[in-house]
């Protein structure tokens, strides 16, 4: 019975996973709301780039960009664990070449900061699950 019922429910793992999106930089999914950049190559103690939640993402050989939603406690109370605040979303580029983050960006703001950068127009934010199972 105990077989029986293990596969019902989804194994947690399966769902969480590092992708490269270049040779430095990882998105990495540790949990629903905790998917963030991050390089594992780096000796500094502070090798996150762009903190959680990124549910959109996009790069070119210079350039990260992502849309991030925001995340907010579970309760006015002690707990610490957060979760997704639906309404709240904001986007952020990281140069690759300066180790640049430009963000929180809103909407307007990140368009113009995507063309002073150069970034190309048709460079598109796509959902982080497309990169999952790659």
């Amino acid at each position: 019975m105990k077989n029986l019922l293990i596969g019902f429910f989804p194994d947690p793992d399966r769902t969480d996973y590092p992708y490269n999106v270049n040779d430095d930089y990882q998105l990495v999914r540790s949990a629903a709301d905790d998917v963030k950049i991050f390089n594992p190559n780096s000796s500094k103690e502070d090798n996150l780039i762009i903190k959680s939640k990124i549910i959109e993402i996009a790069w070119t050989d210079c350039y990260i960009v992502s849309k991030r939603e925001g995340l907010k406690r579970r309760s006015d109370n002690s707990d610490s664990n957060q979760v997704t605040s639906e309404k709240v979303f904001d986007y952020w580029i990281f140069d690759t070449e300066s180790s640049k983050v430009y963000g929180p960006l809103d909407d307007e703001a990140f368009e113009e900061q995507k063309e002073e950068l150069g970034i190309p127009a048709d460079l598109k934010l796509k959902d982080i699950n497309l990169y999952m199972d790659k």
